[in-house]
């Protein structure tokens, strides 16, 4: 698996990705179902400055091409110290550690920017992503608003394992 920045080239493969995502994961990300991207949708997945917003993606070589299979997404909250994360993976593909590792990764970047807090919000039928975040961040705060959970975490983890894992 190769995670890198996400390009402008990718609007194929976020389609792409889109297309395979099942009914229930299309909602766990967006909320509610949405049937399909618009060309402004991909264009602003796919158009980060860098600065305040960036994205990563998870691409894997499945019968002679690469796949997008999963994108994580950090958007800086103006004027503050926190940014709003985000994920998608495929359905074939949940459970390998690709969300996790795109964690990792986006919040190393994020640190390096300045960001000291994330924000995330899932629906209360996303436990795994939750389980998720609560391995990352042992000071994760959850705030339930109806069929929300609002999320809050710190930026300063340590990630020295998951570098030692990389190194490796």
């Amino acid at each position: 698996m190769l995670l890198r920045p996400i390009e402008h080239a990718d609007g194929d493969a976020i389609r792409a990705l889109f297309d395979r995502l099942s009914f229930e994961s299309r909602f766990l990300r967006f909320h509610y179902q949405k049937p399909g991207l618009t060309e402004e949708e991909v264009e602003g997945f796919c158009g980060m400055d860098y600065e305040r917003d960036f994205a990563l993606v998870a691409e894997i070589v499945r019968q002679g091409r690469s796949d997008i299979v999963g994108v994580g997404r950090c958007c800086r909250v103006v004027g503050s110290d926190a940014a709003e994360l985000d994920f998608v993976v495929e359905d074939a593909e949940q459970g390998h550690g690709i969300a996790t590792e795109l964690l990792n990764l986006l919040a190393k970047i994020a640190q390096e920017k300045g960001v000291r807090r994330f924000v995330a919000e899932l629906l209360r039928e996303n436990t795994h992503m939750l389980h998720i975040f609560r391995k990352y961040a042992p000071d994760l705060e959850v705030v339930t608003d109806g069929s929300s959970w609002h999320l809050t975490f710190s930026g300063q983890r340590s990630t020295r394992g998951w570098e030692e894992r990389w190194q490796a």
